[in-house]
């Protein structure tokens, strides 16, 4: 606990690179500018125009404002792939300090770390993905926050092969359906940009950094 209260000041006085990227998205979509070309932050946007329509609201926050809260929902999310993964864990660390201490410096490694320190939308799409995925397999609904989450970031989308995998055929149609209407929808709000990145600025890999960064953990960086 004192090494978080120590760090949090730290934490709140780096504005995190990606929230920046998304506010400045939405921030974009509202005064009619191109999401790919207005920079106003050291970083370009680099993901499909849909999650540029969900930052609008995020972008009339106060810049501390929107870190604070993407702090809490992020740490809410961590939360929720903890219950549900392993559910009465929380509960039964709260009875052990040592459980709890162990609990909580989940915080500090990877991947929670980078996701809260750049202000990422990692956790909040795991535990989308989880609690979808965690639905009844009859539900109709389910696959739908796997494919808004594909919309946002588009590697959620291969927990779409995972349900063909398991041969859950409507759950997998269902994702693609609600994938495929978060393209719809910025299609229609912003055109020009998405006609930009679905037959451009997808495959130019080159937009989304160093291939050689450290951070980067794909397959593809090995190479």
């Amino acid at each position: 606990m004192a090494v978080l209260a120590l760090g949090l000041p730290f934490y709140l006085a780096v504005f995190p690179n990606d929230l920046g990227v998304y506010l400045s998205a939405g921030h974009a979509v509202r005064h009619s500018l191109d999401i790919y070309s207005f920079q106003p932050w050291k970083y370009g946007f680099t993901y499909p125009p849909f999650p540029a329509l969900i930052a609008v609201l995020p972008s009339l926050l106060s810049r501390w404002v929107a870190v604070g809260a993407m702090a809490l929902v992020s740490l809410y999310a961590l939360y929720v792939l903890i219950e549900r993964s392993a559910p009465g864990l929380v509960r039964r660390a709260l009875a052990s300090w040592p459980a709890l201490i162990a609990l909580l410096s989940l915080i500090a490694c990877e991947p929670s770390r980078i996701t809260l320190w750049n202000g990422q939308v990692n956790l909040i799409l795991a535990a989308l993905v989880l609690i979808d995925l965690q639905r009844s397999v009859a539900s109709r609904s389910r696959g739908v926050l796997i494919g808004l989450c594909a919309g946002v970031k588009l590697t959620p989308g291969l927990f779409i092969i995972y349900l063909l995998v398991r041969r859950q055929y409507r759950s997998a149609a269902t994702a693609v359906g609600a994938f495929a209407a978060s393209i719809g929808l910025s299609w229609i709000v912003l055109p020009h940009e998405s006609r930009k990145y679905w037959t451009d600025y997808l495959f130019n890999t080159g937009r989304i950094g160093d291939l050689g960064n450290n951070g980067n953990q794909s397959l593809r960086a090995v190479t």
